[in-house]
């Protein structure tokens, strides 16, 4: 840390533009992303253990998603659960309630969470509408559902045929939406992984990331001088004995 720091004070001193040498990193605008499950095996909302899985789950299915498997890479920071509601197909007055193709009706489970991360550009993203086109990607929302399926969630514990939910996602950039406070599911009850986890960027990473390099190049010559110096005092050794 201290030789990052002189190291970082010396290329101020330098008038070296050392932030100019990486990428610009965006953070993409937080998007309020709605999933909703339809089916008529679902019973009421989630418990707090049933909504901390599935919140896990969550996110590392969209990290490996849009980490790994697109352009350009995402690296999500977090994800904070908004709010979770259920429709009972029953209440004859839920005009959400929707009814399958046979007539019988489904319930509706849906959960929101606010999804942020970041990003090297290009090409600039619309966050919301990324979120909103490819999560109903038919292959991606089956994939989605699998991964639910082998978490064991107990919630879903009455599904013994996933192919069978429908699941539809909204999303909508979140400073659009007149939200009440956040409530952030917290590491240490869901497994979320926030920003801080993958380290900082910019001026201080260069600065560690030199110190690095001249820690190695010293160690190396240190290396070369031990070695010639045991060289040196062998070659006097023999000498002796000679004499």
């Amino acid at each position: 840390l201290i030789a990052a720091a002189y190291t970082e004070s010396f290329l101020k001193e330098s008038s070296i533009p050392f932030d100019n040498l990486t990428p610009p990193i965006i953070e993409v605008e937080a998007a309020l992303t709605k999933f909703t499950f339809t089916d008529q095996r679902l019973e009421g909302i989630m418990t707090q253990l049933e909504l901390n899985q599935y919140l896990d789950i969550t996110f590392r299915f969209l990290r490996a998603l849009y980490l790994y498997s697109h352009e350009p890479r995402v690296l999500l920071d977090k994800i904070d659960f908004y709010t979770q509601d259920f429709d009972d197909a029953d209440r004859a007055d839920s005009f959400q309630n929707r009814r399958r193709l046979d007539g019988s009706s489904a319930a509706e489970f849906t959960v929101e969470i606010v999804i942020s991360g970041r990003y090297i550009p290009p090409p600039i993203l619309d966050w919301s509408d990324v979120l909103a086109t490819e999560l109903n990607e038919e292959d991606v929302l089956g994939s989605y559902l699998s991964a639910i399926e082998e978490s064991n969630n107990s919630y879903f514990e009455n599904v013994d045929n996933f192919d069978e939910i429908e699941l539809m996602v909204i999303a909508e950039p979140w400073s659009t939406v007149p939200a009440p406070t956040v409530t952030e599911v917290s590491t240490n009850e869901a497994g979320v992984v926030t920003k801080d986890d993958y380290g900082g960027f910019g001026a201080l990473g260069l600065a560690a990331l030199i110190a690095l390099l001249l820690l190695i190049l010293f160690i190396l010559c240190f290396g070369v001088w031990r070695r010639k110096k045991r060289e040196e005092e062998e070659e006097e050794e023999n000498a002796d004995k000679s004499e």
